[in-house]
């Protein structure tokens, strides 16, 4: 009789015991393919990112996506589109594959662009304040808001980066390149609308950085045409060498807090007075008893 009570017992202990994530539905497919496939006319990126929470590893994979995008196409163009998103919750956290695809007549034009209206025409604004956004987390492990103005003032314009100089294999050299130019053209598209006018002085400095920088892309990959047809993602180089970002492109500074001016008679910060009125770096300065050490102590010498 006891033998039946306790039977049902166990079994109810064990199933509540019962490891939920074993009822867990398997991941998708497209989520074990390679970071970068080519399906019928599209480059499809593969990423995943992982976080403590749902919301924060997605932003990571779509930020990691859109960075391996924008260094093959120069920039992200409007056709691009997320076609699936997969977000795995587990005991860690949660891990999130993104799928974002692009065609490659889009790409190809994004890369050919280089005349300033050209590439805002073409630029798909939202993913690129995305882009910048996640860039800024990368950086400063804060997400700026999205729209935020870019910094043109005269001094960020001038102080461009300079040319990248080759480190290392003419490989690893044509995707820094292809960086340089994708940071070039970021600065384009997200700058206020009046900004890079047709033969303006901006407009001619920007030609004159991004048109040798595309001729040495174009010479490396006519010699090695493997690199267009099967190229390295972005996230993918091992040992990439860094590479800064236009000063336009820096995240914005938090505001100073404001200093604190004080009232007339009393003491500034890093001052202290004593009951005498003294004043001076101690705190203890300003008492008698702090003046009588030092005398004695003077006697003493």
């Amino acid at each position: 009789m006891i033998q039946r009570k306790v039977l049902p017992l166990i079994l109810l202990v064990a199933a509540c015991s019962h490891d939920a994530t074993q009822d867990k539905p398997p991941a998708p497919e497209w989520t074990k393919e390679s970071t970068r496939i080519v399906d019928n006319g599209y480059i499809v990126y593969v990423e995943s990112e992982s976080a403590s929470t749902g919301e924060k590893a997605k932003m990571k994979a779509e930020g990691l996506a859109l960075s391996d995008l924008a260094n093959e196409c120069s920039f992200i163009p409007k056709g691009a589109r997320i076609e699936d998103r997969y977000v795995d919750d587990h005991a860690n956290g949660s891990t999130a594959f993104i799928k974002l695809a692009v065609e490659f007549q889009d790409c190809a034009e994004a890369q050919k662009a280089v005349d300033p209206d050209a590439v805002r025409r073409i630029a798909n604004q939202t993913f690129m304040q995305q882009l910048k956004s996640y860039q800024d987390y990368q950086e400063t492990g804060e997400l700026s808001a999205r729209g935020t103005p870019i910094n043109m003032d005269e001094l960020a314009l001038a102080n461009q980066p300079e040319m990248p100089v080759q480190q290392g294999s003419s490989e690893v050299h044509f995707y820094v390149m292809r960086q340089y130019v994708a940071y070039q053209k970021e600065v384009i598209i997200l700058a206020p609308p009046n900004s890079f006018a047709p033969r303006s002085l901006e407009t001619q400095n920007y030609i004159a950085r991004v048109t040798p920088a595309v001729q040495q892309i174009n010479t490396v990959q006519a010699a090695q045409p493997n690199l267009v047809k099967a190229p390295v993602p972005w996230s993918r180089i091992p040992n990439r060498p860094a590479l800064a970002r236009p000063m336009n492109l820096a995240p914005p500074r938090r505001a100073a807090m404001p200093s604190v001016v004080p009232p007339p008679g009393y003491p500034a910060r890093g001052q202290y007075q004593g009951r005498n009125g003294y004043q001076g770096n101690s705190p203890n300065q300003g008492s008698q008893k702090y003046r009588r050490r030092k005398k004695h102590e003077g006697d003493k010498e």
